[in-house]
């Protein structure tokens, strides 16, 4: 290979596909988040689609049972079990009891008495705050990237014009004009 000592170019910097460069460490950067986000959105589709099924499981589950009730038990014991139902029985004030049943279905969104706190609220609470604080933390990254990334290419942007040959000429023409007003300026005539 050519060695650096008899004046071989790098020319490494100034090609599109230089994996080291800025703006392709960027790109890079930023398809890895697009491939977490669509993971992390096809992962929650699959949690609301498993939720539906086991949901749906139970409420056929609970169909069966109803009708193999009513099917074994005759009048009275259908009669009891209207009697029985949660959704029938009278609530209550001192009652913590709530009831997942409304009209034959679940009712998930049911709520407790405001006397009896859900176990797992400070946990979710906690885990809520965990999410906040990580995509601070991820936002504050992304800006001193961002600034890091901008001072990056102002002083690559430097470097280029320091070391650009059609720079220096134009330097030197203004330097010899300069020169050359100063000195008609000072010749009297």
């Amino acid at each position: 290979g050519i060695n650096a000592e008899y004046g071989a170019m790098n020319l490494l910097p100034h090609k599109s596909w230089n994996v080291w460069s800025a703006k392709n460490i960027e790109k890079v950067r930023n398809d890895e988040l697009k491939v977490k986000e669509e993971e992390n959105k096809k992962k929650r589709k699959e949690k609301e689609v498993q939720a539906e099924l086991r949901l749906k499981k139970l409420k056929e589950n609970l169909k069966r049972k109803e009708r193999e009730e009513d099917e074994d038990g005759g009048r009275e014991r259908g009669e009891r079990k209207e009697r029985d139902r949660p959704e029938k029985r009278e609530r209550t004030d001192d009652d913590d009891s709530f009831s997942l049943f409304q009209g034959g279905n679940i009712n998930l969104f049911s709520t407790p008495s405001s006397s009896s706190a859900l176990p797992f609220s400070d946990a979710q609470s906690a885990a809520a705050k965990e999410k906040e604080k990580r995509e601070r933390e991820r936002k504050e990254k992304e800006e001193r990237d961002k600034k890091s990334q901008e001072a990056r290419e102002r002083r690559d942007e430097k470097t280029k014009n320091a070391l650009d040959p059609l720079t220096f000429i134009k330097k030197v023409k203004q330097q010899s004009k300069d020169k050359a007003e100063r000195q008609a300026l000072s010749l009297p005539r």
